[in-house]
């Protein structure tokens, strides 16, 4: 209600609960003789209700008296705008107006379970199972726009600001249209399962819940997901944003849960991988990029070096992952059949192409010749038929030996794989036999071929490569590099082959020898693989660091770096290991390169070891807010440390090695060298212990006394009793 502290929920058995937030009291509304359907608010302290069998009440909720104002068999939704009521079933509008005057309006729909009224409260949208929306005229009582037909519609809400109606449909999705033309505006991939709950806060967010139980708010203009919500109730029936736009509204099963909008996050932040990337690749337009490692699968904004969408794989076995933004989906290799696929930009999953348990090694998707490929370490390869979602056939490397990498040629007609054994085979699909094109003895790792399908790139774990001439079977050597050579990519015009290499850097080399071949550093591990965007102008890697870095392909200049400068650190002692230090009055805090943190006292005693620190490098020790430590670790972690308890007070993991932390009006500021930021606020620390009890007794003004909640300040304590009123 209006007041910001009752709020209605319905049950099952036809009772309405009314809970006062503030003193935790309930009363129940009882005269309905099924299950509630839905619950509006009305003006003067009103409610209305509707029920499956068709009974549509008001009740003053001071009195919790109530009146039956319409009887209609199975209605199927309710809403209400100022002391309108509206309520539809099959192909009928029921209308009560301030006067409780009943009229109904004839509507060619059925299962019309989407209701809202429009901003003015003078036309009513419809959506029901042919998937279009009605506006009705509540002035003329017709029908006077209609949306084009689509996925039946579950639920309907409107922007508070007028400027679009989210509708949920059956199958998950939530489509915006325009509120004025009805024409579609986005799309989003919200839910597994019908949309339940639907609601749009003034901020522009649209909230939902389906049958996958989890609520989210989404960004209607882009569809990216920008917060949710982990509810503790069973099932979710229904979203409601208050008068205020100050509070979320959660009810279902086990209860009601109350959300403030303004602590929730604007937009969603997934936190980077923390594993070794092993696998990356771009979209067609080079604007996305999906990295993998055995654990997860980022899908990566390439201007921003944002991740967009965060996806959780089975097992830790699987590598090999592809990008298909234009069917919006995200594929990866997985232990449990072979290739698994997501949604896009929801990562939801779509499911797996098998059902046999391997450790799949090497991947091609081509949704242009509806195939797909994965090799095996028992040297097999599975090709599947992506529409049918099906194993198609099977191909044996004859020598048995594990398939490390896959290349499909343009026509679609032949795949070439290199093997642990040394071998380069091209296999012909239709006959579904292989030539074989090269062997070396030590061994092939990574494969890759040239954008026009004449050649192939190989390399080995010996430090070798060398690129094939798929037509005549040419080689040439592309030299020796110190260290095991990993997954190559060519560019796209064939002229350059990107070479990732176990010293920490990846080798630019011009084909045709022409000059030497260029380095680029920046890892901080082993780099693991290569890849150049589709228009050749950015070369991408990713390392065991668990990084994913982008350069300018011509200049080797890195894409996403820091915009402050580096912090400068103190003189770190001359001991084994030791990487970073603090001296302070009371003790000496050091570092050490196994992400061991000592506190030894200067006045003597034991050395206090900081807990919970990550197995990492420590990079920046610095005096946090009120006598704490803040702290940066080589894998992107910072946070606060208490150096008396050696307790962690609060950490986060960024993208890439930090290279600045800062500490200022109590708060820890903190970027990455790939322009990663995060900050942890700690500024009440230094706040005046009664001012902070006087505020928090103003926001939350009860005490339990005599066996209740009273609205009143505490007494007693070193502080003041607080004049909070009520």
């Amino acid at each position: 209600m209006s007041d910001g502290r009752t709020f209605f929920a319905a049950s099952h058995s036809g009772n309405i609960g009314v809970f006062d937030t503030y003193t935790l009291e309930q009363r129940v509304l009882r005269g309905h003789s099924d299950q509630v359907l839905g619950l509006a608010l009305l003006p003067g302290g009103r409610l209305a209700s509707a029920s499956w069998n068709g009974e549509l009440r008001v009740w003053t909720v001071a009195t919790g008296g109530g009146t039956l104002v319409a009887k209609r068999p199975s209605l199927t939704a309710l809403a209400t705008f100022g002391p309108t009521i509206a309520a539809s079933r099959d192909r009928e509008l029921v209308v009560v107006d301030a006067g409780a005057k009943v009229r109904t309006i004839p509507l060619e729909v059925t299962q019309p379970f989407g209701l809202a009224f429009g901003p003015n409260g003078k036309e009513i949208f419809v959506g029901g199972a042919d998937g279009k929306v009605r506006l009705v005229d509540l002035q003329t009582d017709t029908v006077v726009r209609e949306s084009e037909a689509g996925e039946p519609i579950a639920r309907l809400a409107v922007d508070p600001n007028g400027r679009f109606l989210a509708t949920g449909r059956r199958d998950g999705r939530v489509l915006i249209l325009d509120l004025g033309t009805l024409q579609r505006r986005s799309e989003v991939h919200a839910n597994g399962g019908a949309v339940r709950a639907l609601a749009v806060s003034k901020d522009g967010r649209v909230w939902t819940n389906g049958m996958d139980g989890r609520i989210a708010a989404w960004n209607p203009d882009t569809g990216a997901l920008a917060a949710e919500v982990s509810t503790h109730l069973d099932q979710v029936t229904s979203l409601s944003i208050t008068e205020d736009q100050v509070s979320l509204v959660v009810t279902g099963t086990g209860g009601s849960e109350i959300w403030n909008l303004a602590a929730m996050p604007r937009e969603r932040v997934i936190p980077p991988d923390p594993h070794p990337i092993l696998d990356i690749a771009f979209s067609a337009d080079g604007r996305e990029l999906v990295s993998g490692s055995n654990n997860r699968i980022l899908v990566w904004d390439t201007a921003t070096g944002r991740p967009l969408t965060d996806i959780q794989r089975y097992g830790n076995r699987s590598r090999d992952v592809a990008l298909d933004v234009a069917n919006q989906k995200v594929v990866g290799a997985d232990e449990r059949g072979g290739m698994a696929l997501w949604e896009l930009p929801s990562g939801r999953p779509l499911g797996t192409l098998g059902t046999r348990a391997i450790v799949p090694l090497g991947l091609v998707y081509s949704p242009q010749y509806d195939l797909a490929a994965v090799g095996t370490n028992e040297g097999a390869i599975l090709v599947y038929a992506l529409a049918a979602r099906a194993l198609r056939f099977e191909l044996v490397d004859p020598a048995g030996s594990a398939v490390r990498a896959l290349a499909l040629a343009p026509d679609g007609a032949t795949l070439y794989s290199s093997s642990t054994d040394g071998s380069l085979r091209a296999w012909d699909l239709a006959k579904q036999k292989a030539t074989v094109l090269h062997r070396v003895t030590t061994g092939n790792h990574g494969l890759a071929l040239s954008k026009d399908g004449t050649r192939l790139v190989a390399t080995s774990l010996d430090g070798t490569a060398l690129v094939l001439d798929v037509a005549s079977a040419a080689v040439t050597p592309l030299g020796h590099f110190p260290g095991r050579l990993y997954r190559p990519a060519f560019s796209p015009d064939g002229g350059t082959v990107a070479l990732p290499c176990s010293d920490g850097n990846a080798y630019v080399v011009d084909v045709a020898g022409r000059v030497a071949p260029r380095v680029v550093t920046g890892a901080h591990g082993e780099v693991n693989v290569a890849a150049f965007s589709p228009d050749g102008r950015i070369l991408g890697i990713g390392s065991d660091d668990h990084t994913v870095r982008l350069y300018d392909a011509a200049t080797g200049k890195p894409r996403w770096g820091a915009r402050s400068a580096p912090t400068v650190k103190s003189a770190v002692p001359s001991e084994p290991g030791a990487t970073a230090a603090l001296e302070l009055p009371t003790c000496q805090v050091v570092g050490f390169d196994s992400g061991m943190v000592e506190v030894r006292p200067t006045a003597g005693g034991a050395t206090l070891v900081l807990r919970d620190t990550p197995p990492h490098p420590v990079t920046h020790i610095v005096a946090g807010p009120s006598a704490t430590l803040a702290l940066g670790f080589a894998d992107g972690t910072f946070g606060v440390w208490d150096p008396g308890s050696g307790r962690a007070l609060d950490r986060a993991i960024l993208h890439g090695q930090l290279a600045s932390l800062s500490v200022k009006g109590g708060v820890v500021d903190v970027e990455t060298e790939l322009g990663d930021r995060g900050s942890v606020d700690l500024s009440l620390l230094g706040v005046d212990y009664c001012a902070l009890m006087s505020d928090l007794w103003k926001r939350t003004p009860f005490v339990w006394r005599e066996g209740s909640i009273r609205v009143e300040a505490p007494t007693g304590g070193r502080c003041p009793r607080p004049d909070v009123g009520r």
